[in-house]
């Protein structure tokens, strides 16, 4: 029975690092798009001299 018990903690445990390990990637790529995309943005005002 404490056998049982342990599994399903290591297996819940195991999910929240996936999860924390997925927003923490997800957050780097999101960041990474939207800083290209600003300094895009950024480009393109000083190319047309504003």
């Amino acid at each position: 029975m404490g056998d049982e018990v342990d599994d399903s903690t290591n297996s819940s445990s195991r999910l929240l690092l996936v999860l924390f390990l997925l927003m923490g990637a997800s957050s780097l790529v999101a960041s990474h798009v939207f800083g290209e995309a600003g300094e895009a943005t950024l480009q393109r005002r000083h190319s047309k001299g504003y």
